[in-house]
Formats: C-alpha cells, structure tokens, sequence
C-alpha cells in the first residue's frame, strides 16, 4: 500500500544493471511501493504476462532486449493498463526514439562542495504542448535524491 495514497501499487523495474535496480527499487519501496525486478526482456516478459502490475520502469539502454521485444513489452503493458516509464541515456541533441514517446527530458547532474548535487531537468518534448513549448527546473540536495 502507498502511504501517500492509500493505493496499492505494483511496480516492476526493468534494467540490467543491478546497482541500477537496487537504487530505483529503494526509492520506491521507501514510498511504499510494492516492487519487482527483472535483468532482462524475457524474465520482465514473463513477470508482465500476469498483468499485475500498476507501473513498468523500463530501461531501453538494456542490451538484452530487443526492439521487436521492447514493443511485446509496451504491448502487454497496454493490454494490461498498466503504466510505462521508459528511460534511455542520450545526448540532448540526438533524436528521440519516435512517435511513441509522449515527453522527453534531459538531465543533468553537478556536484557543488559539500557533497551536494545541482540538478537540472530541461524538456525537450512534450506533446501536449507545441513544439517550441520549454520547461526547466533545478533542485538542490543531497547524492542520492537527484
């Protein structure tokens, strides 16, 4: 059950880097989020057929997932009504992965004295709103929280 909302929720994240997993996975069992991990397209395949989960957080960069894979995914979360947040590392200036993709954000991460972090998160693209509709923010804190 989220203690913010009272809902229960299942989360399952998808990245093949373990540390990667461990530090989304903490995040969100801290917010009360049941969660589920997989290392791969297939293992997250056979986790999303049983439709139990809420959100999927994919990694896109997993090599071990295929793009005929990744769209079996995005299908299964579709048929599912289950959310999908897909993250991928790229440049600002490379192109983004299509039409499927609803909002696209760049950040950036810098570490002042201290021990604490700049962030700054800049959209690039975001389809409710025209094409030259921008938004930036920064926030300030501590390693870990951005």
């Amino acid at each position: 059950m989220n203690g913010k909302t009272g809902v229960v929720s299942t989360v399952l994240v998808v990245d093949d880097e373990p540390i990667v997993r461990e530090v989304v996975v903490s995040y969100l069992r801290r917010e009360g989020y049941a969660t589920f991990e997989a290392g791969d397209g297939d293992e997250a395949r056979r986790l999303l057929e049983q439709g139990e989960f809420g959100l999927v957080v994919l990694d896109l960069g997993v090599a071990d997932i295929p793009v005929p894979l990744q769209s079996r995914l995005t299908g299964l979360a579709q048929h599912h009504h289950t959310g999908l947040v897909c993250l991928t590392e790229k440049q600002s200036k490379t192109f983004s992965l299509g039409s499927l993709v609803s909002l696209r954000v760049h950040t950036e991460r810098k570490q002042n004295s201290n021990h604490s972090f700049v962030c700054r998160l800049r959209v690039l693209k975001d389809k409710r709103r025209g094409p030259t509709w921008s938004h930036e923010e920064l926030y300030h804190g501590p390693a870990g929280l951005c």
